[in-house]
């Protein structure tokens, strides 16, 4: 008989032990994660934040189903969180607050997620006593879709309300805004769909933003950044669609038309006397105009400091008598020394102006901001000078192979200070919309 049919594979017993490894890590990790959602729930019970903890502690049993005192955890606290829920559905509802139904939905929709976790725990019972654990929370499905019926029902009749103004582009923004809650809690709500959409075109804003103007006195040199500041604004403002709700922005396109069609000097466009009547003829409601006022570009300078660094080396040895008139030999050391220069390059560019936000219809000016961005730029490295490199430390020396960094250009601090001006702009800009 061979002995080979009764021996095993030494590759077959390294496998078997690292699945048998691996198999311990997944319990370990399973009973470690149990553990941390089992004490974070009693720390939750303990602050009395009773719904935290029963989603803790259901995640926990959903983990291991025979943790007595989990279970015992969750017998104690979900009575605490589902009544905590039921009584402010009491007072919600015992209320003639106007938002009740929303907050109705709110605590409904509270209570559903917990009825779902419940449903997720496997068959509990005491792992001693075999005493089983039933969780039940009410099925308030129905109760949340009528709150949800009553919440659009709500709405929609205050957008009615709102709309019925029709004068007032802020109440028609009201309006619409009282159609979309409705449609939030229901879809297809009647016909909620159509009245937010006539009350929203009703309350659009339509802003005109004109290229900003260039009084730095260095046309040629900074030309074009006008352009491209007014795109970064109004791509800005594109990207928000909260903003873009209510807001119109009239193109550049259709500015350069009219000022092709009226004949206008894009040097005289924007005085004041003229601007309710360019905004007219754009059919705007408001103006965006704006200036540059100044462009200070510092040019690089760079700074050098001089430093040494000395040590001493070995560099042979010697033979030498000691106290005992025996010859002995010994190291022999000298001092070396090597300069290194670190130097500094910086350069700076100041860009500043204002813009102001002018009502259309009656030529006054809404609002008027000014804005001031500075924009440095600075790097340094090290160069070695005269003297023994062996007396440099690592330090110095790794500085000196890394070398010059390379500079950032006067065109590269100029885009870096306009992107940000625009999205400071775009930032006050929201509020003012708001």
């Amino acid at each position: 008989m061979k002995l080979s049919k009764f021996l095993i594979c030494p590759k077959s017993l390294q496998r078997s032990a690292f699945l048998a490894l691996v198999l311990l890590a997944v319990l370990a990790s399973a009973c470690s994660q149990n553990s941390m959602l089992y004490h974070e729930a009693k720390r939750e019970r303990k602050a009395g934040r009773y719904e935290r903890a029963y989603f803790l502690v259901v995640e926990s049993l959903i983990m291991k189903p025979s943790n007595a005192k989990a279970q015992e955890l969750l017998r104690e606290i979900y009575p605490m969180a589902l009544g905590h829920r039921e009584d402010n559905l009491r007072r919600i509802l015992a209320s003639n607050d106007g938002d009740r139904f929303d907050r109705a939905v709110a605590e409904y929709t509270a209570l559903e997620k917990m009825n779902i976790a419940a449903k997720k725990l496997p068959q509990l019972r005491h792992p001693k006593t075999h005493i089983p654990l039933r969780i039940t929370i009410p099925d308030y499905s129905q109760e949340l879709n009528q709150a949800k019926l009553d919440a659009a029902e709500y709405h929609y009749q205050k957008g009615i309300q709102f709309s019925l103004i029709a004068n007032d582009p802020q109440m028609q923004r009201d309006a619409a805004r009282e159609f979309k809650l409705a449609l939030e809690f229901v879809g297809d709500y009647k016909d909620a769909e159509m009245y937010y959409e006539q009350s929203r075109q009703r309350g659009v804003r339509r802003l005109a933003i004109l290229p900003f103007e260039n009084h730095h006195g260095q046309g040629k040199r900074y030309a074009g950044i006008e352009n491209m500041f007014t795109d970064l604004i109004i791509s800005g403002i594109h990207r928000d669609q909260d903003s873009m709700e209510f807001l119109e922005i009239i193109t550049r396109d259709r500015i350069d038309a009219l000022v092709e069609e009226q004949e206008l000097l894009v040097s005289g466009l924007f005085d004041e006397s003229s601007m309710a009547n360019v905004g007219s003829l754009l059919g705007a409601h408001e103006i965006l105009t704006g200036r540059i006022s100044q462009i200070l570009y510092s040019p690089q300078r760079i700074n050098r400091i001089r430093e040494v660094e000395t040590r001493s080396i070995k560099t042979g040895e010697e033979e030498y008598e000691n106290k005992v008139g025996e010859m002995v030999m010994r190291d022999v050391f000298e001092d070396i020394s090597c300069e290194y220069f670190t130097l500094t390059k910086s350069s700076k560019v100041v860009l500043a102006g204002s813009y102001s936000i002018i009502d259309v219809a009656t030529g006054k000016i809404q609002r008027q901001y000014s804005f001031h961005e500075e924009v440095p730029f600075s790097a340094q490295w090290t160069i070695m000078g005269e003297g023994d490199e062996r007396a440099l430390s690592r330090n110095i020396k790794d500085r000196i192979r890394m070398g010059e960094p390379a500079s950032a250009s006067e065109q590269e601090l100029l885009n870096t200070a306009i992107i940000r001006l625009a999205k400071q702009i775009v930032g006050e800009l929201k509020n003012y919309l708001r």
